[in-house]
């Protein structure tokens, strides 16, 4: 891949020509979660779906489906890396999502590196020999299969990326700037992190710099629909260029059935959150509680309640 760092390799433009230069219209990798050439980050603590998300983030794109309340326009090429699920558990789950659909097309573009079925571990992301590597991988499954990748899903960040130190800004850039270069070759980026303690995403915040959509994925507790199987509440903390009734928390659930040939699959159910945290957190400050006093009543810790009115700010709901 060529590397420019000399002043002949750099494109400037006036202010004339790049206003007049003609790009083509964005459209959705899928609706509205992430754009053509987007990045977005889904987090949420151990356990509580986040690969059951991008499966199904990863089946929709590639067959041109619905996943929750998200249409992908048209089928898409997507690699899924997976650095940490074993291949058992990973199978078992993608024959459920293909025992749900009734097209039976076999050459659906849906591509998986899975950790546990290499010889040995996969790359290190965080190095250039590792980036190198998946995008050799890249180029030959786009030529042997005439197909284009247009988003990769990393499952997760904390297995992928083995060196550096994750609460330091300066060992995120190097993969960063693999994903900007992504970015430019038209790849959508779709990464699954971990929350820490506190429920907020691990480690240093400069992943979210780049990102267009970060969504955080908690525990259900309350909402119109029974819980009984796998649920979960899907929380926007970053959209760009969304309106913010397309942003509101919602919980989804999956649920099991035996399809019209005996065989088990599954379906999404989207149900309203009654009273997300977040809106308690404005009621409570339109109300002239004071942050000790909502810490108490909504139950989450102090760096939520200052994230939660910051937000709220910037969207002007607060008194």
């Amino acid at each position: 891949m060529k590397n420019c760092h000399n002043e002949t390799c750099l494109k400037v433009f006036s202010l004339s020509e790049i206003i007049n230069l003609k790009m083509p219209l964005k459209d959705y990798i899928l609706e509205t979660l992430l754009p053509e050439q987007g990045m977005a980050m889904v987090y949420s603590p151990t356990g509580v779906g986040k690969t059951w998300f991008s499966l199904g983030v990863a089946n929709a794109v590639a067959t041109g489906t619905e996943f929750l309340k998200w249409k992908a326009p048209k089928p898409r090429g997507v690699l899924f890396i997976d650095g940490e699920m074993q291949a058992y558990n990973l199978i078992e789950r993608l024959k459920l999502y293909r025992n749900s659909t009734d097209d039976l097309n076999s050459n659906i573009p849906l591509y998986f590196l899975a950790n546990d079925l290499q010889d040995g571990p996969l790359p290190d992301l965080a190095s250039c020999e590792g980036q190198d590597a998946i995008d050799k991988k890249i180029s030959v499954l786009e030529e042997e299969n005439g197909v284009k990748i247009e988003l990769i899903i990393f499952d997760n960040l904390s297995s992928l990326l083995r060196s550096g130190v994750e609460n330091e800004g300066e060992s995120w850039l190097p993969f960063q700037n693999w994903l900007l270069d992504l970015r430019r070759r038209k790849v959508s980026v779709l990464y699954i992190h971990h929350a820490n303690k506190s429920g907020d995403q691990r480690g240093t915040s400069r992943r979210m710099d780049i990102l267009d959509t970060v969504v955080c994925l908690k525990n259900s507790s309350k909402g119109n629909c029974e819980i009984d199987d796998l649920s979960f509440e899907v929380h926007f903390e970053k959209t760009r260029g969304v309106r913010e009734e397309r942003n509101r928390p919602f919980i989804a659930k999956m649920t099991t059935y035996l399809n019209q040939n005996g065989k088990e699959a599954l379906k999404w159910e989207c149900c309203p959150l009654q009273s997300s945290n977040y809106e308690k957190v404005i009621n409570l400050t339109n109300q002239g509680k004071t942050n000790k006093e909502i810490i108490f009543e909504v139950g989450i810790d102090k760096s939520n309640v200052s994230r939660y009115q910051k937000k709220a700010k910037e969207e002007d709901r607060l008194n």
